[in-house]
C-alpha cells in the first residue's frame, strides 16, 4: 500500500509538517509513504488559460502520477480565515482538472480514502478549515474518513522538541489511523 502525505503549508517551521512527521512515525512499517513537499510543487495560481501550456501540463502530470499511484491520502492543512490554504487548494485544482483536459487521464482522488489533519495555534485546531477541505475532497471524489487528527495550541506543544510518547495526540492519531488504514486495506483488497 502507498499513502501520499500532503502538507498544506509552505512555512519552513510548519506545525502541520511536524504533525505529518508524527503521523509518519505511526505509519512506519504499515505502508509505503510518499510525502509531497512544497519544493515538489512549482505551479502558478490555477488559470484555465494555462491548462494547455505544455511545460505546466508536464509539471501537473508529475504530481498527478504520484497521486494516481497512491491508495490513499493524508492531508494536513493550516486554517487561513476559516479555509484550507490557497497553496493546497491550488494543487487540488490543477491535478483534478487534468482529467477534464486530458480524457485519457483519470481523476486520482476518485474513491480513495482521505484522512484530514490540522495543527493550529488557535483553540479550535483548524477544524473550520477542515470542514471546507472535507467538502473539497469529497467534491473531487475522495472518500473522507470520519474523524480527523487535530492539534490546538500547536506552538505550545512543538517548542523545538518532539512531543512526549504519552501525549494525547498520539492516541488520537492511532485511533483515526486505524479507521483510515482499515478502509485503505478493504478498498485495495476489493480492487
Amino acid at each position: 500500500m502507498r499513502i501520499v502525505l500532503i502538507c498544506g503549508s509552505l512555512r519552513s517551521e510548519s506545525y502541520n509538517r511536524r504533525l505529518l512527521d508524527i503521523i509518519t512515525e505511526h505509519l512506519y512499517g504499515l505502508c509505503d509513504i510518499d510525502v509531497l513537499h512544497g519544493t515538489d510543487v512549482d505551479l502558478p495560481i490555477f488559470n484555465e488559460d494555462l491548462e494547455h501550456n505544455p511545460e505546466l501540463v508536464e509539471r501537473v502530470k508529475t504530481i498527478h502520477s504520484r497521486f494516481a499511484s497512491s491508495d490513499g491520502f493524508i492531508v494536513a492543512s493550516p486554517e487561513y480565515n476559516g479555509q484550507q490554504s490557497a497553496y493546497l487548494k491550488n494543487i487540488i485544482d490543477w491535478v483534478s482538472r487534468l482529467a477534464y483536459t486530458h480524457p485519457d487521464i483519470k481523476n486520482p482522488f476518485l474513491d480513495k480514502p482521505v484522512l484530514l489533519a490540522s495543527a493550529s495555534t488557535g483553540a479550535f485546531a483548524g477544524i473550520v478549515g477542515l470542514e471546507h477541505l472535507a467538502s473539497l475532497m469529497r467534491y473531487v471524489g475522495g472518500l473522507v474518513v470520519a474523524g480527523q487528527i487535530t492539534l490546538s495550541h500547536a506552538h505550545e506543544h512543538f517548542e523545538g522538541k518532539a512531543l512526549p510518547e504519552d501525549h494525547f495526540i498520539h492516541h488520537q492519531i492511532e485511533r483515526v489511523l486505524q479507521r483510515f488504514m482499515h478502509l485503505v486495506v478493504c478498498l485495495k483488497r476489493n480492487s
